[in-house]
């Protein structure tokens, strides 16, 4: 079971008058050019490098009725609850209904202190509000694996457990 959740806005919550287009599409897979997914994987894995917690992002293009509830469930279904610490961290982005969550595994939520994902949430919303989705998460990934290397230190016998590719739905 996921422990740790939040949850934010990305950017505006809808287009204000039919004729203005978003400036990013909905399509999950087609949100980022192939530059910032690239970007995106490779701060994942610098990351990672400093800490056994696993990160992964995924976008998701449909339109669920509680987003923390359907980034748990993507959260299992990625396998994240399987990591040997279950520290497992995920960026879930819906790009329907411009809505994000951020989860940690129970092993992060017995280590870290209770305001831990507030300071992440408010990067993250204050770059997407400027629709800056890449750069957001890039310096969030970032942040997040600093503050989890205090608690889940990586060593030479460290091994992957999770892709670092970005998902889609």
């Amino acid at each position: 079971m996921v422990l740790a959740a939040v949850a934010g806005v990305l950017g505006e919550e809808a287009p204000v008058d039919v004729g203005k287009k978003l400036k990013r599409p909905t399509n999950s897979i087609l949100f980022l050019s192939k530059t910032e997914k690239n970007l995106i994987k490779e701060a994942i894995i610098q990351a990672e490098l400093t800490t056994t917690a696993e990160i992964r992002v995924h976008f998701d293009s449909h339109q669920p009725n509680d987003v923390i509830l359907a980034a748990k469930t993507t959260f299992e279904k990625l396998g994240m609850t399987n990591t040997k610490d279950r520290n497992g961290a995920l960026f879930f982005i819906c790009t329907k209904t411009h809505q994000f969550a951020v989860l940690g595994d129970q092993g992060i939520y017995q280590k870290v202190p209770q305001n831990f994902w507030d300071e992440i949430t408010l990067l993250l919303s204050e770059h997407f509000r400027q629709n800056e989705f890449a750069e957001g998460l890039i310096t969030a990934i970032n942040l997040v694996g600093k503050k989890l290397a205090t608690y889940f230190m990586a060593s030479h016998r460290d091994i992957n457990e999770l892709p670092d590719e970005i998902s889609f739905s």
